[in-house]
């Protein structure tokens, strides 16, 4: 029935419907999903009004209005806190390294502009799927070699969404880390990223804190967004509770939710409107914040999105405001079908590198040695053959699915597979897999490590393509929303 209100609903009554619906929401007589709902329809009828390109009809000379897709962008973060393990190596790093590539950032971006010719509006995720580029053979014994090493790839098209990977160190402070272990995890981070394949060349890689304008933008965007939307937000109650609980290494105990953890959802829709990104590479636990950042985005287009009656001269982007506009792209979760990575001690809680027990995870960093003595010892069931149940054998499960993702099989084809008879047989070979993945990175990490200077190179000259872009994107906002510009 949304759609058809929608194409019904013309921008006004849109706009007036969302706006009560705010007033409603703020006074708790609305729930978040009906804010929301308002928000999608005026969206779609702001996308149908500005973001249209005119076409001859066949037996009219009028003209009438199709959605024009806009250039698609990639943007995605990762916050610089320990060091990083096997989940997130397989659930945001190798995806991140295969959309520097491969096909399969083509198809998702052919998905959105179909949805949005179609339907006038984007879809709120399009499903990342494998490609044949993904699921061919490496030529190394090493199911990652060919995802380490990326000098002998050719650069990816000219049409190609361009790709900005950021180090989220502002989103770090909200759980009050200690500044000196800040400080040496954001370098362990670069390295890290750049030893799994990520090629500054073919994305833009940074820190969050060496563009101020991210901050700029964030508060733009706060003075926009309903408190009721904030304090729906499950992941804010989710970090308090752990937060009064003294469950993160380095915060102190007891600590109350800060403003800054209440309010970091809009500083990630700042993160990802800057650069008036389309798509955003996450995992489904994050989908609500890119939700969210729709909706903020659909507040700034509904608010400022108008043609300036009195445009000031002295501003590049007040230069077309009274012809065309700026609004945001309303983006995309961009999701994966990598299967999450769970505790090796219990099979129900993901494998996080907060746990204060080493044994559940596996590190990035960790020796084959160390590797070994943690699979020997992961939990399993007293079976002694596996068998593939996620519901009775959760932590058997998730060994299952470590082994289908690192060798690009399913868990079916593993548990079936004639040299998996026992249980042992299994780990043994587990062990194997994980060493000659985890063994590549781990010295690449250290080379790099060791050269801070280089690092500092890299994330400095990340940060000057990223303020570029960033402040031609500020021009439009400042001119928007009424700031004067520094003489």
């Amino acid at each position: 029935m949304l759609p058809h209100a929608t194409r019904a609903l013309t921008r006004t009554g849109a706009a007036a419907a969302h706006i009560a619906a705010i007033r409603l929401g703020a006074h708790g007589h609305i729930s978040s999903t009906r804010i929301r709902l308002h928000a999608v329809v005026r969206n779609e009828c702001r996308q149908m009004s500005s973001m249209t390109t005119p076409t001859k009809t066949l037996n009219s000379s009028k003209s009438v209005s199709t959605p024009r897709p806009r250039p698609h962008k990639i943007i995605s973060g990762i916050q610089p806190s320990g060091s990083a393990t096997l989940g997130n190596y397989l659930g945001a790093i190798l995806p991140w390294v295969r959309l520097q590539r491969d096909g399969a950032i083509d198809e998702a971006a052919k998905m959105a502009d179909e949805a949005l010719i179609k339907d006038g509006s984007t879809p709120i995720a399009i499903p990342l799927k494998p490609t044949s580029t993904l699921q061919s053979t490496p030529t190394s014994s090493s199911p990652s070699a060919s995802f380490i090493s990326t000098a002998s790839s050719p650069l990816p098209s000219a049409s190609r969404p361009p790709i900005s990977l950021f180090l989220a160190d502002l989103h770090a402070l909200t759980v009050h880390p200690n500044p000196a272990d800040l400080h040496a995890a954001t370098y362990d981070l670069v390295a890290t990223l750049l030893s799994c394949g990520i090629d500054p060349q073919r994305c833009t890689l940074f820190a969050q804190s060496h563009v101020p304008q991210h901050v700029e933008l964030s508060w733009i965007l706060t003075c926009l967004t309903p408190f009721s939307w904030m304090s729906n937000m499950t992941q804010f109650k989710e970090k308090a509770k752990m937060l009064a609980d003294g469950g993160r290494p380095g915060a102190a105990e007891g600590r109350a939710p800060s403003l800054g953890l209440f309010a970091y959802p809009v500083l990630q829709a700042a993160d990802i409107l800057l650069y008036q990104a389309t798509m955003v590479p996450v995992g489904n636990d994050q989908i609500q914040h890119v939700e969210l950042c729709r909706d903020v985005a659909s507040q700034f287009n509904l608010h400022y999105a108008q043609p300036s009656s009195s445009p000031s001269p002295s501003s590049t982007a007040a230069a077309s405001s009274s012809s065309t506009p700026f609004s945001f792209p309303v983006p995309s979760a961009l999701t994966t079908v990598t299967a999450r990575v769970m505790s090796l001690r219990d099979g129900t809680k993901k494998m996080s590198k907060s746990d204060p027990t080493d044994a559940a995870r596996i590190n990035l960093t960790d020796t084959p040695d160390a590797i070994r003595k943690k699979i020997r010892k992961a939990v399993t069931d007293s079976d002694l053959h596996i068998e593939y149940d996620e519901e009775k054998k959760p932590e058997t499960a998730n060994l299952i699915r470590i082994m289908a993702e690192l060798t690009e099989r399913n868990p079916e084809s593993i548990v079936s597979d004639p040299a998996f008879q026992t249980k042992k047989q299994f780990k043994d070979a587990l062990t194997d897999t994980l060493v000659s993945t985890v063994h590549p990175i781990r010295e690449e990490f250290l080379r790099l490590k060791s050269d801070e200077s280089y690092l500092r190179d890299v994330l400095r000259d990340g940060a000057e393509r990223a303020s570029e872009e960033a402040e031609q994107t500020m021009k439009h906002v400042r001119d928007a929303v009424g700031l004067t510009t520094r003489r």
